[in-house]
């Protein structure tokens, strides 16, 4: 336990003075502006549904309140509740209510993610000042001011993402690690698993990984059990899970409809390429196939400010053409 305790200081300890400075700074940064932003999100965020481009904040907000038993979407993020509602309860002793307690979890994820960012850099040769750069890029892109600003499982599962890949870029081969690989990400996000999957097998050979998978999902289904009972989750399973989440997928239904949903997949896939990095305009309206009653807060896929524009065309000419 003591070699344990001692082993990320003596890591520290055999890196330069930049990487520890730029470690410290790009921590910090990262947690202070994402603690900041979700300061800014009105309450009202957490009470209405869907009001943050669809997102599930009110819903994310139960699943981490130690005070309740109620949890939500337990078909689509398996092991959320189970993972942070204890952690909660620990930090509410501490007369740390939920919302407080999501907005420091959000930015402990911004670390993470921020942190890993730099360390992967380093792995692939990048030089220290790029790398520098590049964990900057990040924490000034629109990625993290739009998700690393509200309690949400998205930013949460990005950062195991982000220390995974970081795994993957340096080599690491601990048995422990990739099997804590899955519920680190099937528990939070069913399709995150995906780069579990792909980690598991990039490291080890393929009767390894199949093990480590069996294991992986042998822990997460313990933990779902053990949740189910204890904290009383949704125990709804995959078939349910399909047919929620059919209604995202739209399509035309007649000839008539497919210039408009032509406009529609082109307006999304300029968002796919550019909100990364630039963050659109944001405005008041409907979902597609809600009622008008339905209100929330969207972004359309032209809607730039003259300077968002001069970032778009930016961020389009480093994707493409590189640096």
């Amino acid at each position: 336990m003591l070699k344990l305790i001692q082993r990320p200081f003596l890591w520290i300890r055999q890196q330069s003075t930049f990487d520890v400075f730029c470690l410290c700074l790009l921590s910090l940064l990262s947690f202070w502006f994402s603690f900041h932003l979700s300061g800014s999100i009105p309450l009202v965020f957490y009470e209405k549904w869907d009001m943050w481009f669809d997102a599930d904040i009110n819903r994310v907000l139960s699943n981490i309140d130690g005070d309740t038993t109620l949890t939500m979407r337990n078909h689509t993020h398996p092991l959320f509740a189970a993972l942070f509602k204890p952690l909660a309860f620990l930090f509410s002793l501490l007369q740390i209510g939920p919302i407080m307690f999501g907005r420091l979890l959000i930015g402990a994820s911004g670390a993470v993610s921020t942190v890993s960012i730099f360390l992967t850099l380093r792995a692939l040769g990048i030089s220290p000042i790029s790398r520098l750069l590049g964990a900057g890029i990040f924490i000034c892109s629109g990625a993290f001011i739009f998700w690393w600003s509200v309690l949400e499982t998205f930013p949460i599962g990005g950062a195991f993402m982000a220390v995974l890949i970081l795994a993957l870029s340096i080599n690491l081969k601990s048995n422990l690690f990739w099997i804590l690989a899955t519920p680190f990400t099937l528990g939070i996000t069913l399709t995150n698993w995906l780069i579990g999957i792909v980690g598991i097998f990039q490291s080890f050979r393929w009767k390894k990984s199949f093990e480590l998978l069996a294991l992986g999902v042998l822990m997460s289904a313990t933990v779902y059990g053990i949740s189910t009972q204890v904290l009383k989750t949704n125990t709804r399973g995959m078939p349910d899970l399909i047919n929620k989440e059919q209604q995202f997928l739209i399509h035309p239904e007649n000839i008539d409809e497919m210039p408009e949903y032509a406009e529609i997949y082109i307006k999304r896939g300029v968002g796919f390429f550019c909100s990364p990095a630039v963050v659109a305009q944001g405005y008041l309206g409907r979902a597609q196939k809600r009622s008008e009653s339905f209100k929330g807060i969207w972004y359309g896929g032209f809607r730039y400010s003259f300077s968002g524009y001069i970032a778009m065309i930016c961020w389009l000419m480093l994707v493409f053409k590189g640096s």
